[in-house]
C-alpha cells in the first residue's frame, strides 16, 4: 500500500489519525512544559505545604508501608494522632509507592507532574467521547492545565492529586451511559471513583464529587439513558466499598476532631479564603505580566486564570451547542455548575452559599470557599474545546454569519461582566492580553465566515454512512442495538480540515489565542518561582541533629518566615519535625488530626474557651513556658530562637546546643517517657521501648498499684495488655495514654489496633470482589446503545 494511499484513509489508517496523533503529542509536549519545575534534573520545586504538611506525611506513608505496616497512627505529631484517618494523607494510594525509595522531593515533583499528564490526557479523551476533533481536546487540555488554579494546586500535593482525577471521573460516567458493555464500564468507573477518593484532599474530592453530580444529569439527559443510572450506583457502591477501610478511619478519626462542628460563616468570608466578588472578573480574565500571582485574586489560594481567549471560546461553545441536540444539556448543566462554582467561591457573601452552608452534609467542614474556582475553570476548559468544534460545525449548517456572531456576543458578554463587576482598577497591559486573546478567537471565527461566504461552503456533501444505513434498513429506535448511531457514534460526522479552511482558520486563531494568553503568563508561575537547587530534605541543623532519637517530646518556638525553607526545616515547623523522626506535642493540619483532646490540652495553658484549632500549639502558648507543667506531658525539649530565649525559658536547662539562629533548652523537672503516678508519693520513671508507632512496651517496676503514663496521645483504638492479659487503657490529664497497673513486676504493651481495622479490610475485599463481578459480567444482554453526545 503506497503513502498516498494511507493518507486517504484505509483500514488500517482511518481518516484523521494523523491529526489525532499530532493531537496527542501536543498534549504530551505542552503538558510537559507546563510541567517543567517538576520534571527538570537538579531542580525542586518547594512550597511551604511541601516541607512543612505534604512532605511528612508523604514521608511518614511511605515509611510504614515499606516497613510491611498500615500507617494508622503518626506519634511524631500532636503527640500522636491518626494518620490513616486523615484522607490528606493519602495513606492508601497506591501509586506513591512507584516513587518509594528515591528523594522525597524528586518523588512529589514526578508524581505532580504524572497527574498533571494524567489530567491532560483525561480531558482529551473525555473531548473526543463528545465527538471533537483535533484541535479541540487540545484546546481542552492546554486551558485545563495552564490555568491558574491548577498550577496553584499543583504546588498543593494533595489537592492535585485528587483533582487530576476529574477528566478520568467525567469520561468514566460517560463510558458508563454510553458504552455497549455497560457492566465492564461501571466496573472501570468504580476503580476511577476509589482512586479519586483514596487520593488525598477532602476539599478536592468534595469538589470533583459536585463536577461527577452535575455532569451525570447532563450525560443522563443527553443519552436518555436511564436504566443506566442502575449501573452507574453499582459503580459508585463498589467504589464506596473499595475506599471502606478508608471511610471507616475517617469517620472514626472526624468523631474525635475539634472540627466536627465546622466552620463559622465568618472565617469563610476572609479575604485570603475566597474572592472579591468585584474581582472576579480580574480572576478569571488575569494578566500576562510578571506580578505577584495574588494581584488578581486577592490571594495565592484563589488564583483561577484561565484568560480572555478561553472565556471567549467557552461562550461560543454555549452560543453554538445550545440548538436541539445530544450537546445542549451538557452545556447547559456545564454552563450552570460554572456560575455556581464562582459564586460559591466568593464565599459566604451569598444567599446561595449561607444556602449550602446550612443544608449540605460537609459543606461547612471545607476551609477554602475559593477553591471552587478550580472546578469554574474546568468547566470553562470543557466549554472551549466545546466552542472550537461548534464554531467550526456551525459553518456547515449553511449560516454562514453564526459563527462571528457567536464571537461578537462572546465579546460584548465580556465587556458586559468587566463593566458591571469589576470595581477593581485594571492595568492597561491586563486590558491589552485580553484585547488581544478575544480578538485572536474573534478574528479566527469572522475570516472563517468569509472563507465559508466565498467558497459557498454547505454542510458536507460527502456520502454520510448514518445516512444509508438508515435508508437500507428504514430504521427506527428499538431495543435492539442500532448500526445508524453506531456508526454516527464511530464516526462523529464532521467535516475534515484538510478540506475546509474555515474550519482550519477557527482552530488556528483559537490556538493561538489561548496559546498567547496561557503560554506567556506561565513564565511568571507560581511554581517556576519556587524551584530550587536543592531539596527540601537536605536542609538540617545541629539542633535537628541533636534531637534525632531522643527520648521525650519537643516543642518548637520558632518564626513565621513563610518561603524561607533554609529556616523553616530546621525550626521544625510543623509538621516538619516528622521527617527527621523527631517527635512533637504540638502539629498542624486543617483536618481530623486536630482533636478535641489536643485542643483542651492547649487550652489549658491559654484558655478554653481562646484555643483556636486551626493554630498550632506554638502560636498560643504564653509568654512564659512553666517547666514543671510541660513536664507533666512529657515535653523535654524545646527548640528556640536565640532571640526569644531568655524570657521565655526562664528556669529551663540550656542552651544544649546551639545551631545558627536555634537553641535547643532541656526541661529539668522532666522525669522520662514512662512514669508511674501513685497518690501521695512521686512519679516514678519505667523503661519504654518504641517497637513500631502504634506498639510501645514498658517494662514496669512498683511496690505498690499505680497508673503508668506514657507521652502518647490516648485515642479509642489503643488496646493494652498487661502480662498478656487485656486491660483497659485510660485518659490521663484530659490527653495522654494510660492503664492501670498493679504492684510488682510486669511488662505492659500498647497497641494501636482500631476497631474498623478488620471489618475494613472484609469491606475491601467485598468491594474488590464486586468490580471483579462487573468484568466478568454476561455482555449478550445490551440496552439500546445511544450516540456519544456531539
Amino acid at each position: 500500500m503506497s503513502s498516498a494511499q494511507i493518507g486517504r484513509g484505509s483500514h488500517r489508517y482511518p481518516a484523521g489519525w494523523r491529526a489525532r496523533r499530532a493531537e496527542e503529542l501536543a498534549v504530551v509536549v505542552t503538558t510537559a512544559w507546563f510541567a517543567r519545575p517538576f520534571i527538570r534534573p537538579g531542580r525542586y520545586v518547594t512550597g511551604f505545604d511541601t516541607s512543612t504538611y505534604s512532605g511528612p506525611n508523604l514521608h511518614f506513608t511511605l515509611g510504614e508501608l515499606l516497613h510491611g505496616r498500615l500507617p494508622l497512627w503518626n506519634d511524631t505529631i500532636f503527640g500522636g494522632a491518626p494518620h490513616l484517618g486523615n484522607t490528606q494523607t493519602g495513606a492508601l494510594y497506591l501509586p506513591k509507592l512507584l516513587f518509594a525509595g528515591m528523594n522525597l522531593n524528586r518523588a512529589m515533583s514526578l508524581l505532580v507532574a504524572a497527574h498533571l499528564l494524567g489530567l491532560a490526557l483525561g480531558l482529551l479523551v473525555l473531548m473526543r467521547r463528545l465527538g471533537c476533533r483535533p484541535p479541540a481536546g487540545f484546546i481542552t487540555a492546554l486551558a485545563g492545565v495552564g490555568c491558574g488554579a491548577i498550577l496553584t494546586r499543583s504546588i498543593q500535593f494533595e489537592q492535585i492529586l485528587v483533582i487530576a482525577w476529574a477528566p478520568a471521573v467525567l469520561v468514566a460516567i460517560h463510558a458508563v451511559m454510553t458504552s455497549p458493555r455497560a457492566w465492564r464500564a461501571a466496573g472501570v468507573a468504580a476503580l476511577v471513583f476509589a482512586g479519586a477518593v483514596l487520593a488525598g484532599h477532602p476539599q478536592m474530592t468534595y469538589l470533583v464529587g459536585a463536577l461527577a453530580a452535575m455532569w451525570t444529569v447532563g450525560v443522563t439527559i443527553a443519552t436518555r439513558a436511564w436504566r443506566r443510572l442502575g449501573h452507574l450506583a453499582a459503580a459508585g457502591t463498589a467504589a464506596g466499598l473499595l475506599c471502606g477501610l478508608q471511610l471507616l478511619a475517617t469517620r472514626a478519626a472526624t468523631q474525635s476532631s475539634a472540627i466536627v462542628g465546622g466552620r463559622s460563616l465568618a472565617t469563610l468570608r476572609l479575604p485570603d479564603r475566597s474572592i472579591e466578588p468585584g474581582r472576579m472578573a480580574q480572576v478569571l480574565l488575569g494578566t500576562v505580566r510578571a506580578i505577584d500571582p495574588g494581584y488578581n485574586a486577592g490571594a495565592f489560594e484563589t488564583v483561577g486564570y484561565v484568560g480572555a481567549a478561553v472565556v471567549a471560546l467557552a461562550l461560543v461553545g454555549v452560543v453554538t451547542n445550545l440548538r436541539p441536540g445530544p450537546r445542549r444539556p451538557l452545556v447547559v448543566c456545564l454552563s450552570v455548575l460554572a456560575i455556581v462554582t464562582a459564586i460559591l467561591a466568593t464565599g459566604s457573601r451569598t444567599a446561595l452559599f449561607q444556602l449550602f452552608f446550612d443544608h449540605l452534609p460537609g459543606f461547612d467542614l471545607m476551609r477554602v470557599s475559593g477553591r471552587w474556582i478550580t472546578v469554574t475553570d474546568l468547566c470553562l476548559a470543557i466549554l472551549a474545546g466545546l466552542g472550537v468544534d461548534g464554531g467550526r460545525q456551525a459553518l456547515r449548517r449553511d449560516s454562514r454569519l453564526r459563527a462571528p456572531l457567536a464571537a461578537i456576543g462572546a465579546g460584548a458578554v465580556v465587556v458586559a461582566v468587566l463593566a458591571l463587576t469589576d470595581r477593581v482598577a485594571v492595568d492597561r497591559m491586563a486590558v491589552l492580553g485580553w484585547l488581544v486573546g478575544t480578538g485572536l478567537v474573534a478574528a479566527g471565527l469572522v475570516a472563517a465566515g468569509f472563507v465559508a461566504a466565498r467558497r459557498g461552503d454547505a454542510p458536507d456533501r460527502r456520502p454520510n454512512p448514518a445516512a444509508l444505513v438508515v435508508a437500507a434498513r428504514h430504521d427506527a429506535p428499538d431495543r435492539r442495538p442500532n448500526p445508524a448511531a453506531l456508526v454516527v457514534a464511530a464516526r462523529h460526522d464532521a467535516p475534515d480540515m484538510r478540506r475546509n479552511p474555515a474550519a482550519l482558520l477557527v482552530a488556528a486563531f483559537a490556538l493561538l489565542g489561548t496559546g498567547f494568553e496561557l503560554g506567556v503568563a506561565n513564565r511568571h508561575s507560581v511554581n517556576l518561582g519556587l524551584a530550587a537547587g536543592v531539596s527540601f530534605t537536605n536542609y538540617t541543623s545541629a539542633p535537628t541533629e541533636w534531637l534525632k532519637g531522643e527520648p521525650g517530646w519537643t516543642l518548637a518556638l520558632t518564626g513565621d518566615r513563610i518561603g524561607d525553607t533554609q529556616y523553616l526545616l530546621p525550626g521544625l515547623r510543623p509538621n516538619a519535625n516528622t521527617l527527621f523522626d523527631i517527635r512533637s506535642i504540638d502539629g498542624y493540619d486543617g483536618g481530623v488530626q486536630v482533636s478535641k483532646r489536643w485542643l483542651a490540652m492547649v487550652g489549658s495553658f491559654t484558655s478554653p474557651v481562646a484555643a483556636n484549632f486551626e493554630l498550632t500549639m506554638r502560636a498560643q502558648m504564653p509568654d512564659h513556658l512553666e517547666p514543671a507543667a510541660l513536664a507533666r506531658l512529657g515535653v523535654r525539649w524545646v527548640l528556640i530562637d536565640t532571640d526569644d530565649a531568655a524570657g521565655r525559658l526562664a528556669g529551663w536547662r540550656g542552651p544544649v546546643v546551639t545551631g545558627g539562629l536555634l537553641e535547643v533548652y532541656e526541661n529539668p523537672t522532666w522525669i522520662g517517657e514512662a512514669v508511674v503516678r501513685r497518690p501521695g508519693s512521686a512519679d516514678v520513671a519505667q523503661p519504654l521501648v518504641r517497637r513500631s508507632p502504634g506498639e510501645l512496651e514498658a517494662s514496669v517496676g512498683t511496690d505498690q498499684p499505680g497508673r503508668l503514663v506514657v507521652t502518647s496521645q490516648w485515642d479509642p483504638g489503643w488496646r493494652a495488655t498487661i502480662d498478656g492479659n487485656p486491660v483497659d487503657t485510660q485518659v490521663v490529664d484530659r490527653f495522654l495514654l494510660g492503664a492501670d497497673v498493679p504492684a510488682g513486676n510486669h511488662v505492659v504493651r500498647f497497641i494501636y489496633r482500631p476497631d474498623w481495622v478488620l471489618p475494613g479490610l472484609m469491606i475491601m475485599l467485598l468491594g474488590a470482589a464486586l468490580v471483579v463481578a462487573m468484568f466478568v459480567a454476561d455482555h449478550r444482554r445490551r440496552g439500546t446503545v445511544r450516540p456519544s453526545p456531539r
